[in-house]
């Protein structure tokens, strides 16, 4: 009497189920996007897209040799990018960061002096927000909506660009926020703050309290929302109905 060889151990029928569920499934989870102006494409047409807040009249971005210029001639009036809603994930852990390659090139302000003419936040799920502003020779952190934060008045912001990163070390009220401007720690303080509203990032000219023009070669964040592949429907059906054809035909060897 021949002997068949042992089979090896297969799936059964409930693990298969799970396996292909598992393919079909969509994952949401924070990674890192980049703009860069040397791509030649605004940042609404990048990859993840970016969605621009423009209330100026006649002034919008200009895209040119690899620079985005960025500027209001009113204090009413608003022109920035913000990445939010189904584009923006929250990391696990922080730090939360964003930076940028800018320069300021001019601008004014109200009396309200904690408004600068160009900036970079990030908002969080509770409501949270940290914010770097920017003026000539000036950057600081605010940490109110009617309060100023760290002040750092003796960095150079207009001779030239300049990479700044922001990062946030916790998401509640009062959580440390860290700015680098060229590597270089240059402002640090207590000054997340609650302003409401949804999660995400934004840049540029976002205060109807200031206006002003500034300069942009490259942003990126750790907040940006990345799907996992999924497979075609198609394609998960025929894996899932040939694990159990293969389990079927071994049984029925076995049993003969």
């Amino acid at each position: 009497m021949s002997h068949l060889p042992a089979a090896p151990a297969l799936l059964s029928r409930s693990a298969l189920c799970a396996a292909a569920g598992l393919l079909l499934a969509t994952t949401a989870h924070a990674e890192i996007a980049t703009w860069h102006a040397s791509s030649g494409l605004l940042p609404t047409q990048a990859s993840p897209a970016w969605t621009l807040v423009d209330t100026a009249n006649p002034e919008n971005p200009i895209l040119d040799n690899g620079v985005l210029t960025i500027g209001t001639s009113g204090q009413s009036e608003l022109l920035y990018y913000r990445m939010d809603g189904a584009a923006v994930a929250l990391p696990d852990s922080g730090p939360y960061w964003m930076e940028a390659t800018m320069q300021y090139v001019s601008g004014g302000w109200t009396t309200s002096w904690w408004r600068a003419p160009a900036l970079m936040s990030i908002r969080f799920d509770n409501g949270r927000i940290a914010i770097a502003e920017f003026r000539r020779d000036s950057i600081f952190l605010r940490a109110g909506d009617n309060t100023l934060g760290s002040v750092n008045n003796s960095v150079d912001t207009d001779d030239s660009f300049h990479t700044y990163r922001m990062e946030v070390l916790g998401t509640t009220s009062g959580s440390v926020v860290n700015l680098f401007q060229d590597g270089q720690l240059i402002l640090s303080d207590n000054s997340v703050y609650n302003a409401g509203s949804s999660m995400g990032v934004a840049f540029g000219e976002g205060s109807t309290l200031a206006y002003g023009v500034s300069r942009w070669t490259y942003v990126s964040h750790n907040m940006a929302a990345v799907a996992s592949p999924v497979p075609e429907p198609t394609s998960a059906a025929l894996l899932l109905l040939g694990g159990l054809s293969v389990a079927a035909t071994v049984r029925r060897r076995r049993q003969g």
